[in-house]
């Protein structure tokens, strides 16, 4: 039996204040320190016959960034883990601004069942699969480093 578990990364589109993602609900922006940014993105889950379990998910996902920033003059890694609320969004105020990835994602599948997801890549196309349960800062392709106020990830 073949079992799916796809990660959707929704769109965050930013204007007055207010986020919008696939769903309607929206988001109310922190406003971050001066010389800081504010990473907004959003999750959706489905979960298609792991563990007999046949859903969508947005609440309550562990997800995991990686951030490249540059402080002091020296470039920096670290990693982030932030929870995502009852509709998916995920919010990391007053992070230096630089380059960030998502490179997994922890969910409960239920049963005291817990999965971690990372990432990798083959050519141009970012690749889930079930990992160890750690963090690595490894990244082959970083996304161009922005110094704006709000990175939408």
């Amino acid at each position: 039996m073949r079992h799916l578990l796809k990660l959707c990364l929704l769109p965050v589109l930013l204007g007055a204040g207010l986020s919008r993602c696939a769903s309607t609900v929206p988001l109310t922006l922190e406003e971050p320190r001066p010389g800081q940014s504010l990473l907004v993105g959003a999750v959706l889950l489905e979960n298609d016959g792991i563990e007999e379990v046949y859903e969508a998910k947005t609440a309550n996902i562990v997800v995991v960034l990686v951030g490249k920033s540059t402080r002091d003059g020296k470039e920096t890694t670290e990693s982030y883990r932030v929870k995502t609320d009852e509709a998916g969004y995920f919010m990391l105020p007053n992070v230096p601004p630089g380059a960030y990835v998502l490179k997994g994602i922890e969910v409960d599948l239920g049963y005291e069942t817990r999965l971690f997801l990372t990432s990798r890549w083959e050519g141009n196309q970012q690749i889930y699969y079930p990992g160890e349960g750690r963090i690595d800062h490894t990244v082959r392709i970083w996304p161009e480093e922005v110094n704006t106020r709000v990175i939408d990830l």
